[in-house]
């Protein structure tokens, strides 16, 4: 099945700012299904047959195929689509950061990803330890 943001009513190639867009990705994430998430790959080139590797994966490659950023750097991708400035090393390479429970973030699933994002979007700050929290 095909999921990714033609599953959406509003064009999110219109959307012009970075808090607009960082809220698009957010409640995409929320909506998408668990096996179409994985921190821990980066994902494919948007050309790319999707039958390999079945989707962008990450944060920053579900942002770089939504808002259909041609460069394949997720980095550039994050600072110009989403302003992130230096935040997007964090939230795309979580290396060694932990969730609340004490897992890598490299296991986040798409509500844990929508949870460091709506941190992002209170806070200016990325903080993976907000995801898995209890409520």
């Amino acid at each position: 099945m095909a999921y990714d943001a033609t599953d959406f009513t509003v064009d999110p190639t219109q959307l012009t700012t970075p808090r607009e867009r960082l809220v698009y990705l957010r409640d995409f994430l929320l909506r998408l299904p668990a096996e179409r998430f994985n921190m821990d790959f980066m994902g494919c080139p948007l050309d790319a047959d999707r039958g390999e590797c079945g989707s962008p994966a990450c944060i920053g490659g579900w942002a770089r195929a939504i808002f259909r950023y041609r460069s394949l750097n997720i980095n550039d991708a994050g600072r110009e689509l989403l302003g992130l400035g230096d935040s997007v090393h964090p939230l795309f390479w979580p290396t060694e950061r932990k969730m609340a429970d004490g897992t890598l973030a490299y296991n986040a699933s798409p509500a844990d990803a929508a949870a460091v994002l709506t941190h992002l979007l209170n806070t200016g700050e990325v903080d993976w330890s907000v995801a898995r929290a209890a409520p």
